[in-house]
């Protein structure tokens, strides 16, 4: 998959391989979510075990960088990627890479939401103690926020990505097929 894509950018004699990896990346974080629904629960896990790091170096740079990437409607950043390391570009290109390739070649069930159902209450009755805490007054329109992008915006960034990290931290502190089960059920619209 991503040979297919890179022959098609070189194609375009004048485009560079910074701008090739560019490209590429933002054509498979485009897929991606299509595809999350259908990859195996461990690529998922993978994927998100990954990602979590990656935003908590975004929201260091910016609590909006992190909102932005999770959450592409948020704002107008520019590119994302300017603030990533060449590591991270790699890495997470390997992450996706995974998730692609996994729904691709042996695509799962769509999730059952009565399962994913037992696995939210399962996750919100381990954390709401220590969320209402931390969040107090805050953490209803925080869970109200995290599906809605226009709700996101009214928030304060930097509680909301904290939040957002707490949370998508608490399906990977699961086993990974739990985990991956869930974050799957998330991006399938359930």
């Amino acid at each position: 998959m991503r040979a297919a894509l890179i022959n098609d950018a070189r194609q375009h004699k004048h485009i560079g391989n910074d701008v090739i990896q560019d490209e590429l990346y933002s054509e498979m974080s485009n897929m991606l979510g299509k595809y999350i629904p259908y990859a195996s629960n461990e690529a998922v896990f993978e994927l998100y075990k990954y990602f979590i790091p990656l935003l908590i170096h975004l929201k260091n740079q910016s609590p909006e960088l992190a909102l932005s990437y999770m959450f592409p409607g948020y704002a107008q950043r520019g590119n994302i990627e300017e603030y990533m390391t060449e590591q991270q570009k790699t890495d997470v290109m390997k992450v996706i890479e995974a998730v692609l390739i996994s729904a691709r070649n042996n695509p799962q069930q769509l999730p059952e939401a009565q399962k994913f159902e037992a696995i939210m209450d399962n996750i919100i009755n381990t954390n709401i103690d220590n969320w209402r805490s931390k969040y107090g007054d805050d953490l209803e329109s925080l869970f109200d926020a995290f599906g809605d992008v226009n709700k996101l915006r009214m928030t304060n960034p930097d509680l909301a990505a904290n939040f957002i990290l707490d949370f998508l931290s608490a399906f990977t502190a699961l086993p990974p097929d739990q985990s991956g089960y869930a974050l799957r059920s998330l991006h399938s619209g359930i």
